[in-house]
């Protein structure tokens, strides 16, 4: 299990951009937009290692994601996402796989706040087939959200998780969710930084007894640089929206999913997940000027090398 884990990816966006540099000269010439952003996954059981899969972000002037392309060097899949805004805010996601239409994801606001979020599946034939719901409401200082699951387009649906949280100072500081399925409760506390970086992030179950059990503990630091990938996900989406739907980016622990709400980039990553066989962390960050970053490297050790995720940064 731990080794599929290592191994899942989920795909999700972009980070953060502006520049200052080392001397006038460079402030003079430095340009403070990014344009490109290119994640690429390596395998690493060959030597020298070899690419597995690459996937582009094309980010418009105003920083924000307007196409996603994924390559895979096993196969000739072409997976890509069309990203829609209306009044500002982002509005729609159509996936295509081989310029198949296969999906589109659905942002409904209430004034200036998420009130649902919705992904369809599309059949060869056209056909809307599952349907993943996220609906959204806020009751004074906490949001709760309903995630439900139709299996026949929409006619019915059954209930997937049933969840609360509070963001504050745009942090999600707290989140809690009930898995009716599985009939578990979770919780998650996340400490922040005075930069909004996640600092530590604290996982609980609910027992049979009714005691919160801490399951697993992560806690990061930061090197200076800014983050060009948050700044993207934050221009797209923003920051708010990004904590609502944090828990929804995945599990795989060599993605380091906080990079989704850490505005700078990592310098150090520890977690207790896996015990004694706890992964380890090493990260590359290479600065594009004396404010952010032009590239990154994550190596992921479980023993050896398990898997290498590398950033580059287009001004």
């Amino acid at each position: 299990m731990k080794k599929n884990i290592l191994l899942m990816f989920s795909s999700l966006f972009l980070c953060t951009l502006v520049a200052c540099s080392e001397s006038e000269d460079i402030a003079a010439t430095s340009t403070t937009t990014v344009t490109k952003i290119v994640e690429n996954n390596f395998n690493t059981t060959t030597s020298p290692f070899t690419l597995s899969d690459s996937t582009t972000y094309i980010l418009d002037s105003q920083e924000r994601i307007i196409e996603v392309e994924r390559r895979f060097t096993s196969n000739s899949n072409i997976g890509t996402s069309t990203y829609l805004y209306n009044n500002g805010k982002i509005a729609q996601i159509e996936r295509r796989q081989n310029n198949v239409l296969t999906s589109k994801s659905y942002y409904t606001y209430n004034g200036d706040d998420l009130s649902e979020f919705r992904t369809e599946s599309i059949s060869n034939t056209g056909v809307v087939g599952s349907i993943n719901k996220h609906t959204f409401y806020t009751v004074q200082d906490t949001i709760y959200s309903d995630w439900e699951r139709s299996v026949n387009g929409g006619t019915t649906y059954s209930p997937v998780l049933h969840s609360k949280m509070v963001i504050q100072n745009g942090d999600r500081t707290f989140y809690e969710h009930y898995d009716p399925i599985n009939l578990e409760w979770q919780r998650v506390l996340i400490a922040f930084d005075a930069n909004h970086n996640p600092i530590t992030e604290t996982k609980y179950i609910l027992n049979d007894n009714g005691i919160w059990v801490v399951v697993q503990v992560d806690n990061y630091t930061y090197a200076t640089l800014k983050s060009p990938f948050y700044r993207a996900l934050e221009r797209t989406f923003g920051r708010k929206i990004l904590g609502m739907v944090y828990h929804l980016s995945g599990n795989a622990i060599n993605r380091v999913n906080a990079r989704h709400i850490a505005p700078y980039c990592f310098e150090t990553y520890t977690t207790t997940w896996g015990g004694a066989e706890a992964p380890t962390f090493q990260f590359t960050n290479t600065a594009h000027n004396t404010v952010y970053a032009k590239s990154t490297v994550i190596n992921c050790f479980s023993g050896a090398l398990t898997t290498q995720l590398g950033f580059n940064y287009y001004f």
